[in-house]
């Protein structure tokens, strides 16, 4: 049979709290900073077509015309006419 250990004193057993843990590195995590750059280039991506997709968002919405004047994009007639008279200032030479 094995003998009983006794316990000895420690050459921490002065110290009041010798036995706790290391405490761990700090990790950098990438997926919050992927998820803001996943939604911003969703965003960005939503903004473009709504801008480029003008056309056919009016023809299937009609009402969209009066939000894209509230938010201050120029309305169908006078993006047509600035076209048209920019061409004949600069294109005169």
């Amino acid at each position: 049979m094995p003998r009983p250990v006794e316990p000895t004193d420690s050459p921490t057993s002065n110290v009041v709290s010798g036995n706790l843990p290391v405490p761990a590195k700090l990790r950098r995590r990438r997926l919050p900073v992927l998820t803001w750059i996943g939604l911003s280039v969703a965003v960005l991506v939503a903004a473009a077509v709504v801008v480029q997709g003008r056309d056919a968002i009016v023809a299937q919405w009609p009402y969209a015309e009066r939000l894209y004047r509230a938010a201050g994009f120029p309305d169908q007639a006078s993006r047509v006419d600035e076209q048209g008279s920019d061409t004949a200032i600069t294109g005169g030479g």
